[in-house]
């Protein structure tokens, strides 16, 4: 299966202390982790404060956790570099965990094991290419 034109629903809340969350799509295309998302105020839910896109490099993805949840399920990513956070709404320590509707859960777990291989095959080829294997 290609992630290219599949995509998976997600939300961060609690953005901004509490005061808004996010929500929206992820997919990968051409080895980035691209993010769309909007952010909304979160008592009346209806005011929008901005929308955004962001791509990650998979190359900077050191990593990516699928965990199941009883009312939701979580992904949480680390990544190599703070640069490739700086639009995203909440993250900490390189660290940045979605939410995932447990209706998704299926597609969920075939994306984090797409992702997963994905970032293990851009790995094995860096180290292929590293003249020393380092």
């Amino acid at each position: 299966m290609t992630w290219s034109h599949q995509s998976l629903p997600f939300s961060i809340p609690e953005v901004y202390e509490g005061f808004a969350r996010a929500q929206g799509l992820m997919k990968v295309v051409d080895n980035q982790l691209i993010l769309e998302f909007e952010v909304k105020e979160a008592i009346l839910d209806w005011i929008k404060l901005n929308s955004q896109s962001i791509g990650i490099p998979l190359s900077q993805v050191e990593s990516v956790t699928f965990k199941p949840g009883w009312f939701r399920d979580t992904l949480t990513f680390k990544v190599a570099s703070f640069d490739c956070l700086q639009n995203l709404p909440k993250h900490q320590h390189g660290r940045f965990k979605v939410y995932l509707s447990r209706q998704d859960r299926d597609l969920s777990q075939e994306f984090s094991r797409l992702l997963q291989n994905q970032i293990l095959d851009l790995q094995i080829q860096r180290l292929e290419q590293s003249p020393d294997g380092d």
